[in-house]
């Protein structure tokens, strides 16, 4: 143990070196000009930022418009930001605090620290789920969200007991195989927290966590009424006085900014409700960025946080206990937690080479774009590294042109009707170059590039991002995203989305046309014998719900794109559900009309040319009701 406690104590020293220092003045006007200019370009509204290094407040400051009704201007560092997953973190100390007192064991099953209704089903997997795979994100959950992760107004809300008991994903790699990541994990975190230390979740985080830590207008609670706490058994309500400094989710154009949320999230706090303002996340970063000064606090021993930082026991990609690994110009590393509502976005990292801790955060979704890249342009101008040159081998060549095809994220709901909107984002093609630079594509066009650094290390260029590829602990070929939220797999042709789409837009188009015909035919009559006109019309009401169903699905998923699919979150499932049953009704009607392929093995008045159409339709027809019942498209199925 001792031996331990000292390498661990190595391990920081080596982790957090003697600073460079960063002119606080310079970087006052650096950081005031940038935030403006990527502001102004996002169309964000507000916006705020902190930065420690050494031990001390750099910059703590607020930016535009926090709130519309009543206004007020985010111009002072109290003003309270939902900083979405960023709010995990303190739960990842929590758990390691109640280990340190004894209370629990990370390597203890999860469902021994639950109440009996919130425990993890086995799912047919017979190695149960630990706390440790709850905090690497590695417990094999699929990941699923629409209709219930936020929601817009209080009287959805439920406790964060209800929702976990409500709210089940299925289990679909055993734990320990892959990294995906998961919001169900972190809020059976936050369950444990409060079963085993006896109080409730907001309240322990409060007086064990964020006020030592001089967080102090930091919380998980949120400002709805007695009435709403009462009603569905919630915690306290926030504070009043602290909910007047409360920014609201923004959007539009300077001058005409329009609220686009709120977006609630008591019943999933854990994993992303916690509400925090420049100071209280300055306070935060100075305790990660030395060592000493958080075992001060009380919170947790220096020795601990090496133990969550340390990267070795862990599958590639994976979560440190916790904290993401962040991974920047030059080779220099850091960690923290990135966060996106549906309409905002937040970022917080610390750099332990500098002693540098900075934190970014939005109340629009235009910050998505840019709450990382300031951090990366701000080490880029104060702190810069010799690039690292890619390593461009016979071998990483080879080893790309493997790769190349379609692959599918583990970050995905697998079953039940919420797959289908989540295939068409987790679908990536991939391909290689003759250097062996990979590009990893998705539906909508956008891709990024990754150059191979060695040892199935691919690295992005522009923003550091790396891709990781190795065996799974099955032994299957993995590509890792460098930051442990997913994995990717080989996909099958029914989940490559280019595919799927094609499919999809052929059956809308031939349906349509052919259920048209068919009407105008029932009308002016049909030619044929009578089993032809049989085999006619059946395929003429396939046609009609074929079109209803796919026409209004296909308008579903375009109608998503403009905000990626922020309404879906809150309207799920919406006209999909009837969709999905129209299509249910297509796929039955398809099988009715499948006997009429026996055309050819009868005599009749129907042309060779009109037998081959009505035959390729129905062999369409037959593949798309195969695409959509592996989406999970006929009938719907959820919660």
């Amino acid at each position: 143990m001792l031996r331990l406690i000292v390498a661990a104590v190595m391990l920081l020293a080596s982790t957090f070196a003697t600073a460079q220092p960063i002119d606080p003045v310079r970087l006052g006007g650096y950081a005031d000009g940038l935030m403006r200019q990527a502001m102004e370009q996002n169309q964000v509204a507000g916006a705020t930022i902190a930065v420690v290094q050494d031990g001390r407040v750099i910059l703590a400051k607020g930016y535009g418009t926090a709130r519309i009704k009543p206004r007020l201007a985010a111009a002072d560092a109290d003003t309270l930001f939902q900083i979405a997953s960023i709010s995990k973190t303190p739960v990842y100390l929590a758990i390691m605090q109640l280990a340190e007192r004894g209370m629990l064991k990370i390597d203890d099953a999860a469902n021994a620290h639950l109440p009996k209704p919130l425990h993890i089903r086995d799912d047919g997997y017979d190695k149960p789920v630990t706390i440790r795979h709850l905090m690497t994100h590695s417990g094999g959950f699929e990941d699923i969200a629409l209709g219930h992760l936020f929601v817009e107004k209080p009287e959805r809300l439920m406790s964060l007991q209800t929702y976990l008991a409500k709210y089940r994903p299925n289990r679909v790699n055993a734990p320990g195989v892959q990294t995906s990541y998961s919001n169900y994990a972190l809020a059976l975190l936050g369950a444990i927290i409060a079963h085993e230390s006896g109080m409730d979740f907001p309240s322990y985080m409060e007086a064990n966590i964020l006020r030592p830590l001089g967080m102090l207008r930091a919380t998980y609670r949120e400002p709805y009424s007695e009435a709403i706490r009462k009603q569905f058994g919630l915690p306290s309500p926030m504070d009043t006085a602290v909910a007047s400094n409360l920014t609201q989710q923004l959007g539009g154009t300077p001058g005409k900014w329009k609220e686009l949320g709120p977006e609630w999230t008591t019943m999933i706090a854990p994993a992303g409700g916690m509400r925090a303002s420049a100071n209280d996340m300055a306070a935060y970063a100075l305790a990660l960025s030395d060592p000493a000064r958080l075992e001060a606090s009380g919170v947790i021993k220096a020795a601990t946080l090496a133990q969550m930082l340390d990267p070795k026991t862990r599958l590639p990609g994976m979560v440190r206990l916790g904290f993401i690994p962040y991974y920047f110009q030059g080779g220099r590393i850091g960690f923290g937690h990135g966060g996106a509502m549906a309409f905002g976005a937040s970022d917080f990292i610390i750099v332990p080479d500098l002693k540098l801790g900075v934190f970014v955060s939005t109340n629009g979704r235009g910050g998505f774009s840019f709450a990382n890249d300031l951090v990366r342009r701000m080490l880029k101008d104060f702190a810069p590294l010799a690039e690292q040159l890619p390593v461009r081998t016979a071998e990483t060549k080879a080893m790309a042109q493997s790769l190349a095809g379609t692959w599918i994220l583990n970050r995905r709901a697998w079953k039940g009707t919420e797959a289908a909107m989540t295939l068409f984002q987790s679908s990536i093609s991939v391909s290689a170059d003759k250097d062996g630079d990979l590009t990893f594509s998705d539906i909508t066009g956008s891709s990024n590039r990754f150059v191979p650094m060695g040892n199935g290390v691919w690295q992005s260029p522009e923003r550091y991002g790396r891709r990781i590829v190795s065996k799974d602990a099955q032994g299957r070929l993995t590509i890792w995203s460098g930051n442990g939220t997913n994995a990717a797999m080989r996909a099958a042709w029914w989940q490559d989305a280019r595919i799927v789409v094609g499919i999809l837009a052929l059956t809308l188009i031939f349906a349509t046309v052919v259920a048209v015909r068919t009407g105008w035919r029932l009308v002016t009559g049909d030619k044929g014998n009578s089993f032809e006109r049989y085999a006619a019309k059946c395929v003429g009401a396939a046609s009609l719900g074929w079109a209803i169903g796919i026409g209004g699905f296909i308008t579903v998923l375009l109608m998503a794109i403009p905000n990626d699919g922020a309404d879906l979150l809150f309207s799920w499932p919406g006209p999909i559900k009837p969709l999905a049953w129209i299509i249910a009704l297509a796929v039955l009607l398809t099988a009715i009309a499948l006997p009429g392929l026996d055309i050819w093995r009868r005599e009749g008045q129907w042309s060779r040319w009109r037998r081959i159409k009505h035959s390729a339709l129905l062999i369409l027809f037959a593949v798309a009701a195969f695409v959509c019942w592996t989406m999970g498209l006929v009938g719907y199925s959820g919660f």
